[in-house]
């Protein structure tokens, strides 16, 4: 038998298929999808089966183990593969690896194992552990040279170890022996008391009532205790507070339901206003189709957002599980197995969770379905929310697209029928939505005011601290200053990979690059004309921070951005201090605008709003005008309150559209679209070419389009990309404009390219990165 595989490298010098010979004690069990272990070059390699042979011409290294009981990938999950095959042009093994989750992928580890401990001195014996083995580590790069040229003189062995990436966290314990012979038992009384109702008991356990170590060994000895190795899980424990009240819903969210469950297109657009209890309706359709069998997954954008909604889900069912990236890994590896074993009826996760294994879905529910977060825009190009339909597809599931602020193209999709269309335009017990205030930020400088908070602004937060109620800023930049200048000569300090300026963090006095991470530590003393004048210039959240502590001494302030949320449990403190009004103010990036709901948030305002629109994209007008609406809805969700935004074009259509109302906004989108051809009355797609030389890869682009061109509508560039250039690489953009883009015919050109160039085809996504 002979095993046709795909080695997990994500490289297209191989990729390709591989075939190895199935050893007859594997035979038996080996099977398509399936995990295995194989030699490849000098290495071991995992690889994931794809088809099942008799004879092939290619084969002579044998498959060295199987790691599946059944199969990993099934004929879902190859399906999914085939489909990103078709729209991305990526490499085998990078599709796999994306489509696989992360736990049942395998990490690298190298043993460096000493052969001859009489060989080495002491100092060199001391890298070993007491066994003569090392595992090498990423500070061990000064040993690299020690321990190849030891190799070489065969007194160590270097050898590749796979480790599936997810664990199972094993803890001893004891089963009791009621068979066993031993006289002296009545001297246990206390032990075998503790196993009447019990059918296992493990050593922590046992320790803890009070039998001692020594006792354990002489009952293990004498088998009466039966020792194996129990899995013990690892729960998720949230410290978010849903409301507990029993919910009436109001006769729009009891219509919402029923028009979701009784479509016959099976996909809903649930467009609700931001607080009209969008929420409300999911548990509520959920709960109806409860005697239905078969799992719901409900994808949220953020990890922020994860919690408070398990939070609110968990108290309406018990079997509910959590996947994102944000949870430590054992919590992580618990959920999943969870949900690989179906023990799990409503799953609740990020982009990611959209590639988990599932036996039968029901229903599927994207929760603000307009956020570019579903969108995976490094390595592997997807949107999580086409995988979704593609998924509700193969299970002829149910599937809710809910929104305040839907995209575009789903709500354009929804007025021609394709999907079902349900509004919600009120929010429960009569609320109006937050009164709007625009601030034209040019009245402030005519009268002489340049602080970051206009004075209306001021007032209404003081106003807020008097009446114990909270506030919401969201200011879209993050660090102190968008980049320092020497003020003598005019240097811009950039980053040495990237080229670009680096952003100024005060709280470590360092300069970071946005893009590859380099990191600096901050001097006035100008690198080019050695004068001590280098400054600040601009804003960014963090002095926005500092700006609003000052103006505000008395009120506690957090602040709330990416680099803040990133260790472990973040999200759940900063929900915390505001859920418990232990904060008067939350300030933010975008994240603080997304699905947040605090009862007593009566202000929301949006800092320098020009920023967001101010970006080189056909999507900007939306993403801004969504990013608004959003964040304003924050405001008033149990009394009446109010929103700003502050800005310097409040004329803009992304401003205006939050005062006059989505379908205004739709419509003249539609319009601008509809001229430019952009989608929905067209395909936009763009191919990013990267290369180490600016000339040839510049020549390589513009050689792709002109191959290009023969076959499509429109084919724009090559223009530098936003971020011209990224860790030591050029980039180039070509924008492709046609009514239905010939992928094929795509892949083919920019396979045709020379091997020196990088090139990665990102297909219906924004073409300003």
């Amino acid at each position: 038998m002979i095993a046709e595989v795909i080695i997990d490298i994500g490289h297209q010098q191989v990729n390709q298929t591989y075939d190895y010979i199935v050893p007859e004690a594997l035979s038996a069990h080996i099977e398509r999808g399936m995990r295995v272990i194989v030699p490849f070059g000098s290495t071991t390699r995992l690889a994931f089966v794809i088809h099942l042979k008799d004879q092939s011409d290619q084969a002579t290294k044998t498959v060295m183990d199987v790691l599946d009981v059944v199969p990993t990938i099934g004929a879902e999950s190859f399906e999914i593969i085939r489909y990103l095959e078709k729209t991305t042009g990526q490499p085998y093994g990078r599709l796999f690896q994306t489509v696989v989750p992360r736990e049942l992928l395998v990490s690298y580890k190298r043993d460096v194992i000493l052969l001859d401990a009489s060989a080495v001195d002491g100092k060199t014996r001391a890298l070993f552990n007491a066994q003569g083995r090392r595992r090498l580590n990423k500070d061990d790069t000064k040993f690299l040279s020690l321990f190849k040229r030891l190799k070489d003189q065969g007194i160590v062995q270097i050898r590749t170890v796979l480790e599936q990436r997810g664990k199972a966290r094993l803890e001893r314990a004891y089963r009791f022996n009621r068979d066993h012979r031993y006289a002296k038992i009545d001297q246990y009384q206390m032990v075998t008391d503790l196993f009447r109702h019990k059918e296992h008991i493990s050593r922590r356990e046992l320790l803890d009532e009070g039998v001692t170590a020594s006792r354990i060994s002489t009952l293990e000895k004498h088998d009466v205790l039966i020792r194996f190795e129990l899995k013990v899980d690892r729960p998720y424990e949230g410290k978010y507070q849903a409301k507990t009240d029993q919910i009436k819903l109001t006769p729009v969210q009891e219509q919402a339901v029923s028009s979701i469950l009784t479509d016959p297109l099976k996909t809903s657009l649930l467009h609700g206003i931001t607080g009209s209890g969008k929420t409300e309706v999911y548990i509520e359709v959920i709960r109806r189709l409860k005697e239905v069998p078969g799992q719901v997954l409900i994808l949220v954008p953020e990890i922020a957002l994860a919690g408070p909604i398990y939070a609110r889900v968990s108290q309406a069912f018990e079997d509910v599980a959590l996947y994102h990236s944000g949870l430590s890994e054992g919590v992580r590896f618990d959920q999943f197995e969870m949900i690989r074993e179906q023990r799990a009826s409503v799953v609740i996760g990020t982009r990611s969770a959209v590639f988990l294994p599932f036996d039968r879905l029901k229903l599927v529910i994207v929760d603000e379905e307009h956020d570019d977060q579903y969108i995976q825009n490094r390595g592997l190009y997807y949107d999580a929310i086409s995988i979704v339909g593609l998924r509700a597809k193969w299970h002829d599931a149910r599937l809710i697209l809910g929104s305040a602020t839907p995209r575009i193209v789903t709500t354009y999709d929804a007025l021609a029928h394709k999907i079902n269309h349900i509004e919600m335009n009120e929010r429960p017990f009569g609320l109006p939505l937050p009164k709007l205030h625009l601030i034209d930020m040019r009245d402030e400088l005519k009268e002489a005011h340049t602080g970051i908070l206009s004075r209306s602004l001021e007032k209404m937060i003081e106003d807020r601290l008097k009446a114990k109620e909270q506030t919401i800023l969201m200011f879209n930049r993050k660090g102190y200053a968008p980049y320092v200048m020497c003020r003598q000569c005019g240097h811009v300090p950039t980053c040495p990979s990237c080229e670009i300026s680096l952003t100024y963090f005060k709280d470590d006095d360092s300069l970071r690059c946005p893009y590859c991470g380099h990191k600096a530590s901050f001097s006035k003393t100008c690198p080019v004309c050695h004068q001590a004048a280098i400054r600040e210039v601009g804003a960014g959240l963090d002095y926005v921070t500092e700006r609003v502590k000052v103006r505000f001494p008395n009120a506690t302030v957090v602040k709330m951005d990416a680099l803040v949320t990133r260790t472990k449990g973040a999200h759940e403190r900063l929900w915390q201090s505001v859920a418990s009004r232990k904060a008067d103010i939350l300030i933010g990036t975008e994240m603080v605008a997304k699905g947040l709901d605090f009862p007593k948030v009566t202000l929301s305002a949006v800092l320098m709003a020009d920023q967001a629109f101010r970006v080189p994209s056909y999507l900007a007008d939306e993403q801004a005008y969504q990013l608004f609406a959003q964040l304003t809805g924050r405001s008033g969700r149990d009394v009446q309150g109010e929103a700003v935004i502050q800005g310097y074009d409040l004329d803009h259509m992304a401003i205006k559209g939050v005062s006059e109302g989505y379908r205004s906004f739709y419509q003249e989108s539609l319009y601008k679209r509809k001229i430019m051809h952009y989608p929905p009355f067209g395909q936009v797609a763009m191919i990013q070419v990267e290369g180490e030389g600016y000339l040839r890869t510049y020549q390589e682009a513009f050689t792709l389009k002109k191959t290009l061109l023969k076959r499509l509508r429109s084919v724009l560039g090559p223009t530098a990309a936003r971020q011209k250039k990224m860790v030591s690489n050029h980039r180039f953009n070509l924008v492709l404009k046609d009514d239905d883009i010939n992928l094929e015919m795509v892949f083919e050109a920019i396979n045709g390219l020379k091997p020196f160039v990088r090139v990665t085809f990102i297909p219906d996504i924004d073409e300003g990165k």
